[in-house]
């Protein structure tokens, strides 16, 4: 099953489209220590929203 959330996005032609993706229950150690989280352990949900979400540019910066 899905464990703790590493992102959550509004989408689609409407910004109505709210997309949240987790990992696994080990998961959150593996991204903390910089390791890649195999992809069977990862699961994307998608949910419609009766409002629209904010649509902004991505940030500028880099991780170094």
């Amino acid at each position: 099953g899905a464990g703790p959330i590493t992102q959550i996005r509004f989408g689609g032609p409407d910004m109505r489209d709210l997309y949240i993706n987790t990992v696994s229950s080990d998961g959150g150690a593996a991204l903390k220590e910089g390791n890649s989280v195999a992809g069977q352990a990862s699961h994307l949900y998608r949910l419609r929203n009766e409002m629209s979400g904010m649509e902004f540019a991505p940030p500028k910066f880099r991780f170094c």
